[in-house]
């Protein structure tokens, strides 16, 4: 089986782990969640219509922080062995036991002449063997991406390709984009320190913006 590795690494901070890099979000997230409090009382006497519309915004979107709090706890799934996998040929989603649905896949992998297989998105090692994937020195192609340039390593990956991460302008001008809406002056430094988070990665800006914008 050809290997081929996709590692998706910030210049600055790939050697940041899991674990540090959701602490880190939490700490920020917390700083925004303290804020409430004074922003509320800060907003209590204000009578005209557009600053009563201005405290709305900001408990909306204080309330999309507290839910992508509790979200974040569903991050360290993608840190464990459960391997989940659709295409338009097979569907594991709806198999539970891990073994059967190792099993399952390497039935419908077996059937296969050639084929390319994207594991996406990976945060730790396992065994190929474990989740239904046998070796196969034709026809088969073996894809993932990672943010841990040691997941490449201990994958055994044949070629490793570094994509680099936005600038800081470009990440700040994509969050803004996905959030799809203003932020207020409350709010803009925290939301900039959010996104610096995300070390220039596209894909989590777009899921942070996502979540904050309440889709």
């Amino acid at each position: 089986m050809d290997l081929l590795g996709q590692a998706i690494i910030s210049t600055a901070d790939y050697n940041l782990n899991f674990e540090e890099k959701k602490q880190a979000l939490k700490r920020k997230l917390e700083r925004l969640e303290s804020m409430e409090i004074d922003v509320i009382k800060e907003l209590e006497g204000a009578e005209s219509r557009s600053s009563k519309k201005r405290k709305n915004e900001v408990q909306n979107w204080l309330n999309n922080v507290r839910r992508l709090k509790n979200d974040i706890g569903t991050m360290e799934l993608e840190a464990g062995p459960e391997f989940y996998c659709q295409n338009y040929w097979f569907d594991l989603s709806n198999e539970d036991d891990l073994k059967k649905r190792a099993a399952k896949l390497s039935k419908a992998l077996s059937e296969k002449q050639e084929f390319v297989l994207i594991l996406d998105d990976l945060w730790n090692y396992f065994p190929l063997k474990e989740v239904g994937i046998l070796a196969r020195e034709k026809g088969c192609k073996l894809i993932l991406t990672t943010r841990m340039l040691d997941v490449c390593r201990q994958m055994e990956c044949q070629e490793t390709i570094k994509v680099k991460s936005l600038p800081e302008f470009e990440a700040w001008q994509l969050f803004q984009d996905k959030l799809g809406k203003p932020l207020s002056l409350d709010v803009m430094e925290i939301a900039k320190s959010i996104a610096s988070e995300c070390a220039g990665l596209p894909l989590g800006i777009i899921t942070i913006a996502a979540s904050m914008r309440g889709g």
